[in-house]
């Protein structure tokens, strides 16, 4: 199987939001999923070699891994994940090699992306409207500026809660699938692009801030305004 083969498989299993995951394959394949879209995303924010607009969706894949591992492992196999990505994309050297790589995941998550969303049903379950309408942050009748808004500070919540670790490993799982609730809705609204540029602006902004009692109360705030 070429490495083309191998990450898409993985990403195929990973990426398909909070559905069950198949029998066979095994947790080892999400967080293989997770660590190979953050390596990539690092060593591409380093050497930057896409665009602004494909390192965005690259972006979006990584976070999307992200929530659909956080769904189906345990939350420390996924900060293992990142945390591995992470080192291994910044050791990474900015030569012909890498861009390849950076670019080989970056489609293979896209082939992977366009085939879990191909068979995914046009509307929503109505237990997830449900959701959506009890979510405190937001509603539908607002703004798209004020819904990407609201996104945006839900999203940057959750990426300091994922540094800082405030809330519990349970709490966090239903913290996240709360964003992914409310990314679906967005990217419905706006577009992915869109999005990805949004989910970008609010991890920018976490990283920017020292865990402390300041953010564990950002963190309970938006937990909380989530209805959760």
């Amino acid at each position: 199987m070429t490495r083309m083969a191998t990450i898409y498989t993985m990403f195929a299993f990973a990426l398909m939001l909070l559905a069950p995951a198949p029998a066979h394959a095994a947790a080892s394949e999400e967080a293989q999923a997770v660590k190979l879209l953050v390596q990539a995303r690092t060593a591409d924010t380093r050497c930057k070699f896409l665009s602004a607009t494909l390192h965005n969706e690259l972006v979006s894949y990584a976070v999307r891994a992200e929530a659909a591992a956080n769904g189906k492992i345990p939350a420390s196999q996924v900060r293992a994940a990142v945390s591995a990505g992470t080192v291994a994309g910044r050791a990474m050297p900015c030569n012909a090699t890498t861009k390849k790589d950076v670019a080989e995941t970056l489609e293979a998550a896209r082939d992977a992306i366009r085939g879990s969303d191909a068979s995914e049903v046009e509307t929503t379950d109505r237990s997830d409207d449900d959701e959506d309408e009890d979510f405190a942050v937001g509603s539908e009748d607002e703004s798209e500026d004020s819904f990407a808004f609201t996104y945006q500070s839900l999203v940057k919540a959750y990426f300091v809660e994922r540094r800082c670790r405030h809330l519990s490993e349970k709490q966090d799982i239903r913290f996240w699938k709360q964003v992914v609730s409310r990314q679906k809705m967005l990217a419905r609204k706006i577009g992915t692009g869109a999005v990805a540029r949004q989910t970008r602006a609010a991890e920018a902004a976490a990283d920017a801030l020292r865990c402390s009692g300041k953010t564990r109360r950002m963190v309970n705030a938006a937990f909380t305004a989530a209805g959760l």
